[in-house]
């Protein structure tokens, strides 16, 4: 493993533009971006595409002090990040991408020899656009983060700032946001809100089986437009059925109410529901049906 610097206002990512002059060519290098990149305005897309190294980055960090675009949508940047064997220099499920810098514009694809990447966050001031590959982990503290069609999430956290993702045939099996605003338009299995997070839930048609599925929340915000979650657990925040439009009866297995506000919606049959402060509230109770 070895750490390389991108040279300032470098106008390619190719390997000679590194500190090590090596770059994706190490074995699982660490790569660290923290300063212009190219002339600060103008998208890099010039010796992007390492999709054909053997093996993958162990990291690629984008850090304070990084300014810049990294390849289009048309043209993202292109490598694994999955430290495959899991050699000397990390276990596997360390492989990372960030984005943390100073304003840098990030357009990524996990592609390679797994077409893999662990772990891929972004952070406030920043943006990171996934354009396809297998993502284990997928973390927001700020910032604007999407994901297209093509973009496989195995879990999903935010702290903050806002998210669009795009349908794919396969879920999310973990969506968790305590802050920001999120677009999902793919099936998730676990949706866990809390704080101040505003979740829309807007399945695309081709999502048929919710029977899986399950939401929680402690907080926050969190509307649906179709779709009989069988598990709900409302604890807290808002639940907001008045965007509905198909009528759904969901809590088939579970359907508990407790510190949430909903707000109704004649498309909601909510038959299933058990008050866990008994009867539903009037204005100023735990529980409001508007």
């Amino acid at each position: 493993m070895a750490t390389a610097y991108l040279a300032k206002n470098a106008s390619s990512l190719a390997d000679a533009q590194w500190s090590d002059t090596n770059g994706f060519s190490a074995t699982y290098p660490d790569l660290v971006i923290n300063d212009i990149i190219g002339n600060g305005v103008t998208a890099v897309t010039t010796s992007i595409d390492h999709s054909g190294a053997t093996e993958g980055v162990h990291s690629f960090k984008i850090q304070p002090g990084a300014r810049g675009v990294l390849g289009t949508a048309a043209n993202p940047v292109k490598f694994d990040a999955d430290n495959e064997s899991a050699s000397s220099a990390g276990d596997q499920a360390s492989a990372e991408v960030s984005n943390y810098g100073s304003g840098v514009v990030f357009h990524y694809e996990a592609d390679g020899d797994d077409n893999e990447c662990k772990n891929a966050s972004v952070g406030k001031g920043n943006e990171l656009h996934l354009y396809g590959g297998t993502f284990t982990n997928v973390g927001q503290t700020g910032g604007n983060l999407t994901a297209n069609q093509d973009t496989v999430i195995t879990n999903f956290d935010s702290y903050g700032g806002r998210s669009e993702i795009e349908y794919s045939s396969t879920a999310i099996t973990l969506f968790r946001a305590t802050a920001g605003e999120h677009y999902v338009y793919r099936k998730v299995t676990t949706f866990e809100i809390g704080g101040t997070a505003k979740v829309f839930y807007f399945p695309d048609g081709q999502v048929t089986d919710f029977s899986s599925s399950s939401v929680k929340t402690y907080g926050g915000y969190f509307a649906q437009d179709r779709g009989a979650i069988p598990t709900m657990n409302l604890l807290g925040g808002t639940y907001d059925a008045s965007r509905l439009r198909e009528a759904i009866t969901p809590g088939g297995t579970a359907f508990n109410v407790g510190g949430a506000r909903i707000v109704d919606s004649e498309l909601l049959n909510d038959s299933n529901a058990v008050y866990l402060y008994g009867t539903k509230q009037d204005v100023g109770g735990p529980t409001q049906i508007d």
